[in-house]
């Protein structure tokens, strides 16, 4: 007997496959709770990569669904994939190869996500799962610093049900609270940045050129704080801000990351092409045993100027796509989040490696926008 698939079978089979993935990326956030519970976490993020990739590899091979848009994001994410590869042999480790395999497949977990369509019911259904389990993840965990990330993915499902006005501000309020609470200022760094582009849209995607002029600027303003923080020590009016920072944030504006990062640009001059290679800690070449707390400057010391500049370029090819959905609400609030996402980055590596299930949310919202743009240019053809 032949089975006929009909619109509803298959609203329903994606559906259910938004379900499993919203189950699986909140498992993963196990991974950053007490030890017990880490195999969880780490096993559900590596069945979402590999699972992902592998249906991506169905519908492109199989089906070929795969869209002109989430081709030129590919093929932009190509070059810094094969950097991650030669850095391999520049110095070889199994830190290297993990890097280069999360890189991988949370480009194809994004490429896999944005096939979906965002219809009022997914979108009415993403939140109040969301939510849900939210409230079981947050007490789980561990980490204060991480509780900020996920209450800003929440709020970003809260938000793409427009119509919700009062119910949006009472959880808008409760999130911001919380951030507070957690002491997650680079969440609110995050939230400003995207608040900025959300209520300057209609300016900023008036032309093309002007889309373009804004990536540029929030890039090179992005490059230019990683060389002036470190230096802001010196300056006369420092400790006045310091002391209004730490008055109303609980933290001293500097954090240490001001040594750790002219360390850093100091190591990257003697090595600025290519790098020390990929999956290098700063640990590894210098006397911190901590994090780079910076994407942009971890990427440069793993891979070099070379490295950081493919990767700009994708993160461009990405924002470039957005502009083909442009007027639509959905377009608008993921771009918004990817500016403040990519702020974000000045103060945590969270996106290509490391915290995987915050990379998965992250990538996640960016998708969203990647979607309204792939079935806009089809509702257009």
């Amino acid at each position: 007997m032949q089975v006929t698939y009909t619109r509803k079978n298959k609203t329903n089979t994606t559906l259910l496959l938004l379900i499993g993935i919203f189950i699986l990326i909140f498992i993963s956030t196990l991974n950053s709770t007490s030890i017990p519970l880490k195999p969880f976490g780490l096993a559900s993020i590596s069945f979402v990569l590999v699972g992902s990739v592998y249906m991506l590899f169905f519908f492109l091979v199989v089906q070929q669904k795969i869209s002109k848009i989430q081709l030129i994001i590919f093929i932009a994410a190509i070059p810094f994939i094969s950097l991650l590869f030669i850095g391999l042999f520049n110095n070889p480790s199994s830190r290297g190869l993990i890097a280069l395999f999360q890189f991988t497949t949370v480009i194809g977990f994004f490429l896999f996500s944005s096939l979906i369509k965002w219809d009022e019911k997914k979108v009415k259904f993403a939140r109040r799962l969301t939510i849900f389990l939210f409230l079981f993840v947050l007490p789980l965990t561990a980490d204060l610093s991480l509780i900020g990330a996920y209450v800003a993915f929440a709020l970003f499902f809260i938000l793409l049900k427009r119509k919700s006005l009062f119910a949006n501000l009472v959880l808008s309020l409760t999130s911001l609270v919380i951030i507070y609470l957690s002491e997650a200022r680079a969440v609110f760094i995050l939230l400003l940045a995207a608040a900025v582009t959300y209520f300057f849209w209609n300016r900023i995607s008036k032309t093309k050129f002007r889309f373009i002029l804004f990536f540029t600027l929030i890039m090179a303003a992005i490059m230019g704080f990683i060389f002036i923080y470190p230096n802001l020590i010196y300056w006369s009016n420092f400790y006045t801000i310091n002391d209004f920072v730490r008055t109303y944030t609980g933290g001293n504006l500097m954090s240490g990351r001001n040594t750790i990062w002219l360390t850093l640009l100091e190591l990257i001059n003697q090595k600025p092409l290519l790098g020390y290679g990929t999956g290098v800690l700063v640990g590894d070449i210098t006397e911190f045993a901590l994090s780079a707390h910076n994407l942009y400057l971890q990427t440069t010391i793993q891979n070099g100027y070379i490295g950081l500049t493919f990767l700009i370029i994708l993160f461009f090819v990405i924002w470039l796509q957005l502009f083909k959905s442009k007027n639509e609400y959905n377009t608008r609030l993921s771009a918004a989040f990817f500016i403040g996402i990519l702020v974000y980055q000045s103060f945590e590596v969270v996106l290509t490696q490391n915290k995987m299930d915050t990379a998965l949310m992250q990538w996640l919202i960016i998708s969203v926008g990647i979607s309204s743009s792939i079935y806009n240019v089809k509702k257009q053809t």
